[in-house]
């Protein structure tokens, strides 16, 4: 497909690299011909990848053990989220000023959001999607009963997820929105995915989810 968003994409991602090292102001770049350029090859390459309305979807991993990489990566999510404005988005290593920065300045349309301590969280924007927890909370005791029937490759499954069932308001169907913060030490990775989606899969069929 001749997506514009390939031969620009790998410049624009050098091009914020050095924004981010150099530790400009985040709406600095907002002005660049470089990002302009950028932002409308999104754009276009979404208007043909898009012949029906859609909903476009972030996953971002928000924190670093390095020191002063979460800082510029933070830098980096801003000017993304800021500036191609995604329906749902998913989190994981969620920052301490996840309230305060990322949900509160992520978009004007405005987002709500599910999330699991500092593990993982599910953010969508309010005006395309009505949010409900009810039921699917981490803490209910069917969620954890399931999880038990199981085995012990969900034994901290619980506890890296965020949920939320999703209903878009142009239409009636839902989806179940996960939001997964997976081990990276872990020896059976594919058993701990496994697991993941099989649980998941209890879990639209006892809501009677469609996805």
């Amino acid at each position: 497909m001749d997506d514009p968003t390939i031969t620009i994409g790998f410049a624009f991602s050098e091009f914020i690299k050095r924004y981010c090292e150099k530790g400009y102001d985040v709406d600095a770049i907002l002005k660049e011909k470089e990002f302009l350029d950028f932002k409308k090859a999104v754009q276009d390459a979404r208007l043909k990848s898009a012949p029906c309305p859609s909903h476009f979807i972030i996953t971002i991993n928000m924190n670093s053990p390095e020191s002063g990489v979460t800082e510029k990566r933070w830098r980096f999510v801003s000017i993304v989220m800021r500036s191609f404005f995604s329906s749902i988005i998913f989190c994981q290593e969620l920052p301490r000023y996840f309230n305060d920065k990322v949900v509160a300045e992520c978009g004007t349309s405005g987002y709500d959001y599910v999330k699991n301590g500092d593990e993982s969280a599910v953010l969508w924007q309010k005006e395309d999607f009505h949010g409900e927890t009810d039921g699917l909370e981490t803490s209910d005791k069917w969620i954890r009963e399931l999880r038990d029937s199981l085995g012990s490759d969900t034994s901290e499954l619980l506890s890296r997820i965020a949920v939320v069932k999703l209903t878009p308001k142009a239409s009636d169907e839902s989806v179940l929105a996960v939001s997964w913060h997976g081990r990276h030490k872990l020896k059976d990775k594919f058993g701990a995915f496994e697991s993941l989606t099989t649980s998941l899969d209890e879990v639209i069929k006892k809501k009677g989810i469609p996805s």
